[in-house]
């Protein structure tokens, strides 16, 4: 699973830096700065949903590990 993580990362930090890169050359001409936000809310977003399906999937397989402990 750390593996997986490890890659979502990559791809945030990669969107993150294309999203940048796109702000920056674009010169003023407001229809690229608008797609550079886009792209940098989309990635976070997407992150943020990542991270909490990951949050809930590790807290339901540990609420069942300790209770086929206890059984």
């Amino acid at each position: 699973m750390g593996a997986a993580l490890a890659f979502v990362g990559v791809i945030f930090f990669l969107l993150i830096l294309w999203a940048g890169f796109g702000w920056m050359l674009a010169k003023g001409n407001e229809q690229k700065i608008t797609e550079a936000k886009e792209t940098i809310i989309t990635a976070v977003l997407g992150l943020i949903v990542i991270l909490g399906a990951y949050a809930i999937t590790a807290l339901i397989a540990m609420i069942f590990s300790n209770a086929l402990k206890g059984a």
